[in-house]
């Protein structure tokens, strides 16, 4: 079973003397990029700096295998399409999306399918899951942001018979509110082709699992996602790419990769640094045997602080040991949705499927719409992964509350260790 750590906070003790060290470690990115310190984790307010904190309930299960008519979900980040007085979401269930609608997260009571995958020539023939969507605020049209895979000709997974994919991220698009979608292609895509191999029987490769979100101007939408590739000397980590949506749709060809410090390399096989990697996660040496991966990020507006939360794996763990150690669901904050604070562990648990394990992967966060410092985690879970004659073999979705505190505390930092406090999505321009 998944372990939850109940509580996060940083006390004022802890803050003044951690700043000579922690900061600095959190601010140095796994790729050597030059970054400046980060604050991000800590609320600012008329110069004073205080703590957020951030508390989880106990797992309980929203919906088993089969509630609703769907089987391993949810499979990705879950897009809230409305929150209220009718919920409205879009969620991935074993290789396609489906719109599912109630009255709120734990009364959903229909399911329709909406996106399926391709045909066998298709970038997507094998798996179209969304996991994040906006809505034009000027026409109304919404634009899903989709896991594609490609399944042709690639080696089943060992671990957990799923199968080998090459993925890309595709965009489609609503004009009647969710009900049918028009795909539209790929934004992003690897600089490494289908046929590169980091080791024999490479069975899953390019960009996967992105999350989405507006920047808080309304200029950008910034898309987060892994490449899978196993890119040499850098770990698997987190990058991000954006379009500016502020004069145009995040059409193909208008998405751009966050690199060396610029946003300067196009979507499509473009390169791309790592804005949280295996050096960011406290306690793992090995950059190798860690992988981060399916980033879901929010904006708070009460907090003026991006959250991200994503999946931290170590491949020994997943391979030799019983229990999971470093490996969970992970927290992290910004204030650019760029530089990102030190991560800390939610949910112990495994994070990738493997056979008899548990599993606690695919997180969501959605916010109350009456007060976004609350909310709810929602991930796919399982105590055991295919366990023989076992109904929730597969993953099925469970939820924790979850709450966001920042009380002010007369903290001043020296004056050497100021940030700016103008956000770097402004600074870009």
């Amino acid at each position: 079973m998944s372990d939850s750590l109940a509580s996060h906070t940083i006390t004022v003790r802890q803050l003044l003397a951690c700043f000579a060290t922690s900061i600095v470690i959190a601010s140095t990115p796994a790729n050597g990029d030059e970054k400046k310190p980060n604050y991000s984790q800590f609320g600012i307010a008329d110069g004073e700096f205080y703590p957020i904190e951030t508390s989880v309930s106990h797992q309980i299960t929203l919906y088993e295998d089969e509630d609703i008519g769907l089987h391993f979900f949810p499979d990705a980040s879950i897009s809230v399409l409305s929150p209220a007085p009718e919920m409205r979401l879009l969620v991935t269930a074993t290789y396609s999306s489906w719109l599912v609608e109630g009255t709120d997260i734990e009364s959903l009571e229909t399911a329709r399918e909406v996106l399926t995958p391709g045909k066998a020539s298709d970038f997507d023939n094998g798996y179209a899951g969304f996991s994040g969507a906006w809505q034009d605020p000027d026409n109304n049209t919404w634009y899903g942001i989709y896991h594609g895979e490609d399944h042709h000709d690639m080696p089943t997974i060992p671990t957990n018979s799923i199968s080998g994919f090459y993925s890309k991220i595709g965009l489609a698009k609503s004009t009647d509110d969710g009900i049918t979608w028009e795909k539209l292609g790929p934004i992003l895509s690897s600089p490494k082709s289908k046929k590169y191999n980091a080791f024999p029987d490479h069975n899953g490769k390019g960009v996967a699992t992105p999350g989405v979100v507006a920047s808080r101007n309304g200029r950008y939408l910034y898309t987060y996602y892994s490449d899978i590739s196993n890119i040499k000397k850098r770990g698997l980590g987190i990058s991000v790419a954006r379009a500016e949506v502020s004069k145009k749709a995040p059409l193909p060809g208008n998405w751009y990769k966050y690199y060396r410090g610029k946003f300067s390399q196009p979507g499509l096989a473009g390169k791309d640094s790592l804005i949280l990697g295996p050096k960011d996660i406290t306690g793992i040496k090995n950059t190798n045997d860690a992988s981060l991966f399916q980033p879901v990020v929010v904006y708070s507006k009460t907090l003026d602080r991006y959250i991200m939360i994503f999946c931290v794996s170590l491949w020994s763990e997943n391979m030799h040991a019983d229990k999971a150690d470093k490996s969970g669901l992970y927290i992290s904050f910004s204030n650019d949705a760029l530089h990102w604070s030190t991560p800390t562990m939610l949910v112990r648990d495994f994070t990738l499927a493997h056979y008899q394990k548990s599993l606690s992967w695919e997180p969501s966060l959605i916010l109350d719409p009456t007060d976004d410092t609350h909310g709810w985690l929602i991930y796919g879970h399982t105590p055991e992964w295919f366990k023989g004659g076992s109904k929730n073999m597969g993953h099925y979705m469970v939820g924790r509350r979850i709450q966001f505190s920042a009380e002010k505390q007369d903290v001043h930092l020296p004056a050497i260790m100021e940030p700016t406090l103008e956000p770097l999505d402004e600074m870009l321009r």
